[in-house]
């Protein structure tokens, strides 16, 4: 029986900059997909070859191949990627092994080895914290700084995307570096079944394996045009969390195509160095910067300012001694508002803290509260501040010692019996 995931047409719309990949989908395979993956520059794709614009549409598909066990089929790619995804496939089989045992395979009529002059570097920029820390451990206002609509912004979204169009190319910090803006479905052109592909799956897709190389990917013909040697894409997580699967990691090393090389900046700080750094950063630079770290569907401004990413990097900023509404969040200072936004801020940690995977955020917190020099930022009531910031400071002790449900328990045995006997049969 037919296996294949085929990419049939790579059609280019001159009028549109987009690239629209039609594929040619086996049928018991049809219920993963929605609708045909599309790339949308703000540039001419005329010249550029599609063995280099067929990398976006092989990053975000193969990865779904791997553990659907089909094989994919493309007219053309560049030899330099080919070699390369098939390097990021085993790692990854690393923390998911039964991708090995599912045979899948990347079938390419035509490599081609693809060859530029490189003299330019280009990162990914969303103006969050991780992007931020990497642009100031660059520090070049030459560096090409690319925003994807489609990966934290809904690709329906469009006045949101406006919003952050508006402010990355006002930000006086980065004012002088070159702006790319693309948008593409990456998140939107399959469906929820891709999600049940992964074992015991705490997370989704998108944040346990697609985004590192989806969204470094999507730059691919960004680099041929302008001659990018070097892509940046800011951690997540820092390197003490190597052990755990996520979509962007040290794998995102191994991405290259072309003559040009990915690099997965920032893994020697964790987040909350990261803030402490940068602040200390905007202050030696005298240029005020905000953060940009909501990714809420309803949100309207920079920041909502209440959902829990949020709050995380509020009480991140009060506890280096630094004033939120100076980054980008609003908190109002009148009559008991401040007491109100710190009971709001106990209730989110004692409702959805203990549940998050990324609890450990929270932690990096909790290692700083405890801290005898530590002084955090007071609105104006040292007293009730101090009150609240001691009660967050005793909710998060429990963090520490926290308990494992028998459900994780058990899930986390059935998950290590399963990657060890994938690993026993596969050999490595």
């Amino acid at each position: 029986m037919s296996k294949n995931i085929i990419l049939t047409k790579t059609i280019r719309n001159l009028n549109e900059n987009k690239v629209v990949y039609f594929q040619e989908t086996e049928v018991k395979f049809q219920p993963y997909f929605n609708e045909n993956l599309f790339v949308q520059y703000d540039f001419d794709l005329s010249d550029i070859p599609d063995s280099i614009l067929n990398i976006p549409f092989v990053a975000n598909l193969y990865p779904i191949c791997w553990f659907l066990g089909a094989t994919l089929k493309v007219k053309t790619l560049d030899e330099n990627f080919y070699l390369s995804i098939e390097k990021i496939k085993q790692e990854f089989a690393k923390f998911y092994p039964e991708i090995i045992t599912k045979k899948s395979q990347l079938l390419v009529e035509n490599f081609e080895t693809i060859s530029y002059n490189t003299n330019q570097s280009a990162m990914l920029f969303s103006g969050g914290v991780d992007a931020l820390y990497t642009y100031s451990r660059l520090d070049s206002d030459k560096i090409q700084l690319v925003t994807i609509h489609g990966a934290d912004i809904e690709i329906d979204n469009t006045s949101q995307w406006q919003k952050i169009q508006e402010v990355n190319r006002m930000l006086p910090l980065t004012i002088d570096n070159p702006k790319l803006f693309l948008r593409s479905n990456v998140r939107d052109f399959y469906t929820f079944k891709v999600e049940k592909l992964i074992y015991n799956n705490t997370q989704d897709w998108w944040t346990l394996l697609q985004h590192g190389l989806s969204l470094t990917s999507l730059l691919a013909p960004i680099t041929y045009k302008d001659g990018i040697e070097k892509v940046y894409i800011g951690s997540t997580l820092d390197s003490t969390k190597e052990t755990m699967p996520w979509g962007s990691s040290y794998i995102d090393n191994f991405i290259a195509w072309g003559n040009t090389n990915v690099i997965h900046h920032g893994q020697e700080a964790n987040r909350f160095d990261k803030m402490r750094l940068l602040c200390d950063y905007f202050e030696e630079k005298k240029i005020p910067t905000p953060f940009r770290v909501c990714y809420h569907h309803l949100n309207t401004k920079l920041n909502c300012s209440h959902c829990t990413k949020c709050y995380r990097a509020i009480i991140t900023l009060i506890v280096l001694g630094k004033d939120p509404r100076e980054f980008g969040f609003e908190i109002p200072s009148k009559d008991n508002s401040v007491a109100i936004f710190y009971d709001k801020l106990i209730e989110v940690i004692e409702k959805q803290v203990f549940n998050q995977a990324v609890y450990f955020y929270w932690l990096e917190i909790y290692n700083e509260m405890v801290k005898k020099e530590t002084k955090p930022f007071v609105f104006f009531d040292v007293t009730l501040e101090t009150a609240k910031l001691e009660a967050i400071k005793n909710l998060l002790t429990h963090l520490q010692t926290k308990p494992k449900s028998w459900k994780t328990i058990r899930r986390g045995i059935k998950s290590a019996v399963r990657t060890s006997w994938f690993r026993l049969q596969n050999q490595f």
